[in-house]
């Protein structure tokens, strides 16, 4: 068959795949056929020229490329090429032309040019040699155009016939115009508006309209437009899929309907129409419209340009340099890889790079993208950005933007009225100062929220954002308790308050300032913390908690920072609730306001605990003359200082620096370098309290400590001191600087100073006066080196209204405890009682009032300077030290059973006086003189060394005087006096008083009737009123004189002669001789084995125990041997011999039955009932009469005869 014009079509030639082209089969070529292609601006102008020669039969339809055309080396699908010489087809212009036959008679069959004539409607070039075909004439004009972004692509579009290539691979449909076919050859089909489908796998000339209806076109031919679109599908929901390796050669036309286009590759250009239509392509540059409808455009590869169109449209771009225009609509565009241009038009615009694995730059501001994959983008007219999965940074611009971080750790950047949404990853979303709020979601991880600028600002409620900070700016900031962690920096204000909860932590740095009307609320549920290096203020409270809350809240005011308002939490938290407060900065309130107050927190059980470090200062501020309490603990409340807690300067009424009202379990610690200076008191309350001191604590007008506690022992008020407590005075109507005032039981500790400073005026109508120390009682050491100080008294003991004391009172004082005795400024006492009530003298240093047994230690190197009065009650004092006094006695005791000791070491300057009571007085031999008054009683007295001055008073007392000419008055009462050396004057007062001699080392001379005594070891003493005479163990020899004496040998061989007059004389134990001489003599010889001399006068003689010899001498005597084997001599006189009980074996050497002078022998029952039974134990044995009761029991009368005894000799009784 003979090829004709028109039987076979140029279809394109590039440079891009090294000098190639193509032509389509319209005819049949038969095996062998040779085709002629030359090239150059006109045919025959000299270029260069080829042959291709088919090696088999090709059927129409088929498309044949030829390859390598400048390589020299040029090969065919379908056949074999012969070059003349490598042919250049680069980017000038030239033409190529196809024939048969020879070069002067040739057939001349298609022509291709890469001129271009219509760039304005060009159509992106493949990088494949086919380009597009466009309609072409039977002249064959030249319609060609290429993209920007190849130019060196070409296309040529040759006048043709439209033939339809049938899917099954057929002869090709007859043209549609019969007329302008080529001979035999059939139309091209038609299409009406029902559903139909076109399955198209060969070539298509002309295009296809597919009409209405929803129609489908599968295409993996060539479809090549000559008039107008190459697709046109028409209204309906269209599906367009073009096949990989299928060309179509012009526009496709969607049309109206909600279309679908899925491409494999080619250059295309679509518009999608009306609808929503779903647009794929592949691999190829490609011009894709939306039009109206919510389209979704996908460019695949190739630097594509895509428009969305009317309504809300999603274009992608794939990979390739695209263009993305959204059109009107709210629109999403996809860029994907390459440098890819995005314009967002009418409408709410997002930059989608949520595909990105890389991390994003997004600046709408900037209208820049960039990322490792994304390339650089340029954008605009966007509103919302969205991020990938890497680590993005996106930022907002003028408009209302959304940005969305999607995964990974994302910086979020938006201003007023924007929306941040994190999404994954831990984000960071930064808000710039604006009027209007913005909506913040952080997702899911742990985000954060920096609030930046430097104007004001407001953050709504934010969801899933567990950090915030505000960077800069002043900021209203809702719902804060959906953030964990809160950070204010140095230039940044937040303006409402904080809602705290959980483990939430809050950081305001240095500059950054919390300034609300309630600062902090805190919720519980948790361990928060708060710290402060900036500002704190609140204009109606600093804190507050809601009811019940759990767990702890720690609060650190950190050095610089400030917090000014009252820290009052509100509501009862629950019973383990803890609020710790540490201060290293200011907290402070104006006008003398309350600061701190956990009264309202601490109901059910929680507690609070403020640590004030160094440099910290808690104090009430402002001009106000009247102070509030300064802090409140509350129930449990621990306040710990090493820095200032202080009212305002100057003021001196009104509240307390720390009180803790009626609240138990207080605790106080004031470490060195702390200073708590209170307006009244530093520290005052009702209930017990423990307070700890290596500073100083001061009361302005009041006490260091003040706690109004009752007397039990529940409320005892511990204290250790180891710097300065003071109370003063402020010289107002009532003021009393009591250092520390304590109405129940304190237990103190002082190593420091406690120092009661001035008084004035009254309270509660009685004068106030200045004291160290004034308590219920309880116990107070002094450590060596620790003073107590009073201006007025040192310490005071009662039941804070001159009465009987709470408690008992222990006081153990190796330092210094000194009052000064001044009474209150501005009171004027006129009434005795009152005179005698607030007269200090002899109480100056301490008073115990009341009826409780109180001991008072005064160690070695205890001071106690003005005298002591420890009250009633059976009290103890123990000294080693010095007690002075300074206006009245030194030691006053008073009623009780007392005993004082003063040991070695004491030195006692004044009088000492035991009051009424069974007292005792103990000195040590180097006290020196001392003044002792023992008052009414039964009292032990022993003096030292020293003139000493004793008045024993009323009672059964025992006096030693030691050492010194002593003056003693024993008073009334059975008195024993102990001589010592010294020459004493003694005065035994009323009753039976008894000497006591044992000191004497040699014999002992006493002249009753002078009132003298004397001997080695016990001086000249005078005495009166001395009824008796008392030796010691030693072997004495005492004279007595004339008048009735009373002496007592005591231990050891003593010789007692008792003189004329009516004796008593005691031996005691030792082997005795005592003489009553002349009178009616009582001798007693006590243990061992004693000589008893009666003298003259009716005596009774009682040997005691031992082999005792008596000798009653003249007069009527009464005789008892006692125990022992004695012998008995009656004397002259009529004598009665006693005999008891086991009075052993003894002899009567004297025994008269009859006459002037008849003795008597009295038996105790016990011993023999009766006469007849005495006789019945009677023997004569030699001269003598011997009883023999029992073998153990004996008595003889020497020189009698049996027979001349009768009844009237003997006694039963």
């Amino acid at each position: 068959m003979a090829l004709a014009p028109g039987s076979i079509s140029l279809v394109g030639y590039s440079a891009d795949s090294d000098d190639g082209l193509a032509f389509v089969v319209l005819e049949p070529i038969l095996a062998g056929s040779v085709i002629t292609f030359e090239t150059g601006a006109e045919f025959g102008s000299g270029a260069a020229s080829w042959t291709w020669t088919a090696n088999a039969d090709i059927a129409a339809g088929t498309r044949v490329t030829v390859n390598g055309l400048a390589s020299g080396q040029a090969s065919s699908d379908l056949g074999t090429v012969e070059e003349g010489s490598p042919e250049d087809v680069t980017g000038s212009i030239k033409g190529a032309r196809v024939h048969v036959g020879s070069s002067t008679a040739p057939t001349f069959l298609a022509e291709i040019s890469n001129d271009f004539i219509d760039p304005t409607t060009g159509v992106a070039a493949h990088a494949a040699p086919v380009a597009a075909l466009r309609a072409a004439s039977p002249e064959f004009s030249v319609s060609s155009g290429s993209s920007a972004k190849s130019q060196a692509r070409v296309a040529a579009f040759a006048e043709t016939p439209h033939v339809a290539v049938p899917a099954d691979g057929g002869a090709a449909a007859a043209p549609s115009d019969p007329a302008a076919q080529p001979d035999g050859e059939a139309a091209a089909p038609t299409y009406g508006d029902g559903a139909e489908t076109l399955n198209n796998a060969d070539l298509l000339i002309g295009g296809v309209s597919m009409r209405g209806g929803n129609d489908t076109l599968i295409n993996s031919g060539v479809i090549v437009a000559t008039d107008g679109a190459a697709i046109d599908m028409g209204d309906g929901d269209d599906s367009v899929t073009l096949e990989e390796g299928s060309s179509v050669y012009g526009q496709i036309l969607l049309g109206a309907g909600n279309d679908q286009l899925t491409a494999a590759d080619g250059d295309l250009d679509v518009d999608a129409g009306a609808g929503n239509d779903t647009v794929t392509t592949g691999s190829g540059d490609d011009l894709v419209k939306g039009g109206a409808g919510d389209d979704v455009l996908d460019g695949g590869e190739g630097d594509d340009a895509l428009q969305g169109g009317d309504d809300n449209d999603r274009l992608v771009g794939g990979l390739g340099d695209d263009i993305l225009i959204g059109g009107a609509g709210n629109d999403s565009l996809v860029g994907g890889e390459g440098n890819d241009t995005l314009v967002g038009g009418d409408g709410i615009d997002t930059a989608d790079y949520s595909s990105e694995t890389s991390g994003v730059v997004i600046n709408l501001l900037t209208g820049k993208a960039t990322g490792d994959d994304a390339g650089n983008d340029t954008l605009s007219g966007i509103e919302n950005a969205t991020g990938g999965s890497g680590d993005d940074e996106l930022r907002g611009n003028a408009l209302t933007n959304v940005l969305s971080g999607g995964a990974g750790k994302d910086l979020i950047v938006i201003g007023s009225g924007d929306t941040a949404l994190g999404g994954a990853g831990d984000d960071t979303i930064e808000v710039t100062t604006g009027t209007s709020g913005v909506t913040v979601d952080g997702g899911a991880d742990r985000d954060t929220v920096k609030l930046i600028g430097t104007g004001t600002g407001t953050l709504a409620a934010v969801a899933g954002v567990e950090k915030l900070v505000v960077e800069s700016g002043s900021w209203a900031v809702a719902a804060s308790e959906a953030y964990d962690d809160i950070t204010i920096k140095g230039a940044g204000t937040v303006t409402t308050g904080i809602i705290v909860n959980n483990n939430d932590h809050v950081s305001i740095e240095a500059g950054g300032k919390l300034v609300a009307a309630t600062a902090v609320t805190w919720q519980g549920g948790g361990d928060a913390v708060i710290d402060n290096a900036g500002t704190i203020e609140g204009s109606t409270r600093v804190l507050a908690n809601t009811a019940n809350a759990t767990g702890s809240l720690e609060f650190n005011n950190l050095a610089g920072g400030v917090i000014r308002g009252a820290i009052t939490p509100n509501a009862n938290a629950a019973a383990t609730a803890v609020i710790e407060l540490n201060n290293a900065g200011l907290i402070e309130s104006g006008d003398g306001g309350r600061v701190i107050d956990f009264r309202s927190f601490d109901g059910n059980g929680g507690h609070g605990v403020i640590n004030n470090l160094a440099g910290g200062i808690i104090r009430n501020a402002g001009t106000s003359t009247d102070s509030a309490d300064v802090i409140r603990p509350g129930q449990n409340g621990v306040v710990n200082n090493w820095g200032l807690i202080t009212a305002a300067t100057g003021l001196v009424a009104g509240g307390d620096l720390i009180d803790f009202q009626g609240d138990a379990g207080g605790k106080v610690n004031n470490y060195a370098g702390g200073k708590l200076e209170g307006a009244k008191h530093a520290v005052t309350g009702e209930r017990a309290v423990a307070v700890y001191n290596e500073g100083t604590m001061i009361g302005r007008n009041g006490s260091a400590v003040n706690i109004d506690s009752d007397g039990s022992e529940a409320e005892r008020v511990t204290i250790t001191n180891k710097g300065t407590m003071e109370g003063r005075s402020a010289e107002l109507a009532d003021s009393d600087g009591d250092a520390i005032d304590i109405d129940g039981l304190l237990t103190l500790t002082n190593y420091g100073r406690v120092a009661g400073l001035g008084a004035q005026g009254y309270h509660d109508g009685e004068p106030n006066v200045s004291e160290g120390i004034a308590i219920g009682g309880g116990t107070i050491v002094n450590n060596a080196g620790a003073e107590i100080y009073g201006y007025g008294r040192g310490i005071q003991v009662d039941n804070s209204s001159n009465e009987n004391a709470l408690g008992k009172t222990l006081i153990v004082n190796d330092g210094l405890i000194q009052g000064d005795g001044h009474g209150p400024e501005g009171v004027t006492l006129t009434t005795p009682e009152d005179i005698a009530k607030f007269d200090l003298r002899g109480n100056e240093a301490i008073k115990l009032v009341g009826t409780y047994d109180d001991e008072i230690i005064n160690g070695s190197a205890g001071r106690i300077i003005g005298g002591l009065s420890m009250g009633g009650g059976n009290d103890h004092l123990s000294n080693s030290g010095l007690i002075q006094a300074t206006g009245g006695s030194a030691i006053d005791m008073g009623a009780g059973d007392d005993v004082v000791n003063l040991y070695i070491g004491s030195n006692v300057q004044g009088t000492i006086l035991l009051g009424d009571g069974n007292d005792r007085i103990t000195m040590n031999d180097y006290l020196g003189a001392v003044t002792v008054d023992a008052g009414n009683g039964n009292d032990d007295i022993t003096t030292s060394f020293g003139n000493d001055v004793i008045h024993a008073g009323a009672g059964n007392d025992t006096i030693f005087a030691g050492t010194g000419n002593d003056t003693i008055d024993a008073g009334n009462g059975d008195d024993t006096i102990l001589a010592d050396e010294g020459n004493d004057v003694i005065d035994g007062g009323q009753g039976f008083d008894t000497l006591f001699l044992a000191r004497a080392t040699g014999p002992v001379y006493v002249d009753f009737a002078a009132g003298h005594v004397s001997g080695a070891g016990i001086g000249f003493d005078t005495f009166t009123n001395i009824e008796s005479l008392l030796f010691g163990e030693g072997s004495d020899t005492v004279i007595g004189g004339n008048g009735d004496d009373s002496l007592d040998g005591a231990g050891g061989s003593d010789t007692l002669t008792g003189g004329a007059g009516d004796d008593a004389l005691a031996g005691s134990a030792g082997n005795d001789a005592l003489n009553g001489g002349s009178g009616d003599d009582s001798l007693d010889g006590g243990a061992d084995d004693d000589t008893l001399a009666g003298g003259s006068g009716d005596d009774h003689l009682l040997g005691g125990l031992g082999n005792d010899v008596i000798s009653a001498g003249s007069g009527d005597d009464h005789i008892e041997g006692g125990a022992g084997n004695d012998v008995l001599t009656g004397g002259s006189g009529s004598d009665n011999f006693v005999f008891a009980a086991g009075f052993g074996n003894d002899t009567i050497t004297d025994f008269a039955a009859s006459g002037s002078t008849t003795d008597v022998i009295e038996f105790s029952t016990d011993v023999v009932a009766d006469y007849a039974t005495l006789m019945a134990t009677a023997h004569q044995v030699g001269n003598d009469v011997v009883f023999t009761i029992d073998d153990h029991t004996s008595l003889t009368l020497a020189d009698i005869q049996l027979n001349a005894l009768g009844n009237d000799d003997f006694r039963f009784a």
